[in-house]
């Protein structure tokens, strides 16, 4: 690495550090955390990352995350290979006649699809900050959308949609949501 690049990082580093100190320092009369607490979160998360996450074995734990995005990837395309992929993008609107799919990932899970965007999310090899920060705000808006959602699939299907969610219990992640 040149020193121009080093000095560059350097630089961008401490000014992004400025720029959170100065929007700690200026919200009026928010609770700010004491000193000490601070002090050894930060240092705790500074350790974490440079003895544990620095070893082999995390370094083994980081490449498996590999196959979560595998296990995404294998099934996104077994949901997608279900349903109709003109109406999945918007570009047809609902039939009136269409059938409930209930067989293949939707026989473990209500929402396989949003399943398989959380693990490729989560399955990141390399969990960069903007990916760390992505994830869970992705998974969250899922999170939150799924009711919405059902709610216009109990206004399609009616009655077949409430046996269909007394049958697969799990709205994303079996055995947990």
């Amino acid at each position: 690495m040149t020193q121009a690049v080093r000095a560059f990082g350097v630089a961008l580093f401490m000014s992004a550090i400025g720029y959170l100190g100065w929007w700690w320092w200026r919200l009026p009369d928010a609770p700010l955390w004491p000193a000490p607490l601070r002090d050894t979160l930060l240092f705790s998360a500074f350790a974490l990352h440079h003895s544990v996450l620095a070893r082999p074995f995390a370094k083994r734990v980081v490449e498996r995350l590999g196959l979560l995005q595998l296990a995404g990837a294998a099934l996104g395309v077994l949901t997608v290979r279900r349903i109709n992929l003109r109406e999945l993008g918007g570009l047809e609107t609902p039939q009136a006649g269409v059938t409930l799919e209930a067989t293949g990932p939707y026989r473990l899970v209500r929402h396989p699809l949003y399943l398989a965007v959380v693990l490729l999310l989560a399955g990141s090899a390399q969990m960069t900050g903007d990916r760390l920060l992505f994830a869970p705000l992705a998974t969250f808006y899922i999170v939150v959308a799924i009711p919405f959602e059902e709610a216009g699939l109990e206004a399609q299907f009616g009655a077949r949609y409430a046996e269909y969610r007394r049958v697969v219990r799990w709205r994303l992640i079996p055995y947990i949501h």
